[in-house]
């Protein structure tokens, strides 16, 4: 990767300000990351609603849809990867970038998110959430697999400073601060059209057995989920900052540079 062109200043950063990184980045993206959504986050909510109106049950619905953003996950930190480091993308080179990769990653983190959502009433799928969070930028940016991407995500786990749960639950409130924000704001929009729909309007309980009212609740938290990927994703170059010295090693390249140019005009 090209450090020397970073985007973002390579420092270490507490837990606050790797989430105040991720909303930043997410605004000056915005665009793009709203475009990515389109692709893969809306039609992930056409299929929750399709599975909730099959089966009536809205629990069913929302596994779904936490299921399949895998694939807007691994579409936000590709993109990230390279934006972080100089690169200009396109939607459709964010989607190139993507293509070559989304297979091998989203059969994994498949597997991955229905295993912490069956055990996520247990304690440990909670943990186990939190232990598969670098899956995404381990195996899309660094490409790997098996024994050596469980490797690599324990060693940044252990060198990634802070504490997991505590990150995750600051990143978890600033998301769902968003994502009622824009709920908020659709029911204002259209609560009348919900008024309609429904005697009841906005202080119905009955949401949860509206498809199509679920449906629009469920898009605008998906249009703020790339806030989230982005904070692991700046959390995983935190780890590698602390492991590896990113920052270490851009000051000296500069000293050097400084060095050269101090050379030249004495020349």
């Amino acid at each position: 990767m090209k450090i020397a062109d970073a985007t973002i200043e390579i420092r270490p950063r507490s837990a606050s300000e790797l989430v105040d990184t991720a909303v930043l980045f997410y605004r000056t993206h915005f665009p793009l990351l709203f475009s990515q959504t389109a692709v893969f986050g809306f039609p992930a909510v056409v299929v929750a609603m399709s599975i909730h109106y099959l089966t009536h049950s809205a629990f069913f619905a929302i596994a779904v849809l936490m299921v399949l953003l895998s694939l807007l996950t691994g579409a936000v930190v590709a993109s990230a990867g390279r934006i972080v480091f100089g690169s200009r993308l396109t939607l459709r080179e964010s989607l190139g970038v993507y293509r070559s990769v989304w297979g091998r990653y989203f059969g994994r983190k498949l597997w991955e998110n229905i295993v912490c959502l069956l055990f996520l009433p247990v304690v440990i799928g909670y943990a186990w959430h939190l232990a598969f969070s670098y899956t995404a930028p381990v195996g899309i940016l660094e490409q790997l697999r098996g024994r050596d991407l469980r490797i690599r995500r324990k060693g940044l786990l252990r060198r990634g400073g802070g504490n997991s749960f505590v990150f995750d639950f600051q990143l978890i409130l600033v998301v769902t601060a968003f994502a009622a924000g824009a709920i908020c704001l659709l029911e204002l929009t259209l609560g009348n059209v919900f008024t309609l729909w429904q005697d009841t309007g906005l202080r119905s309980e009955e949401v949860l057995d509206d498809p199509m009212r679920l449906g629009i609740w469920m898009a605008a938290v998906v249009v703020v989920c790339p806030i989230y990927s982005l904070g692991w994703f700046f959390r995983y170059l935190d780890a590698r900052i602390r492991a590896e010295g990113w920052d270490l090693e851009l000051d000296f390249r500069r000293a050097a540079q400084r060095l050269e140019e101090g050379n030249g005009s004495e020349r």
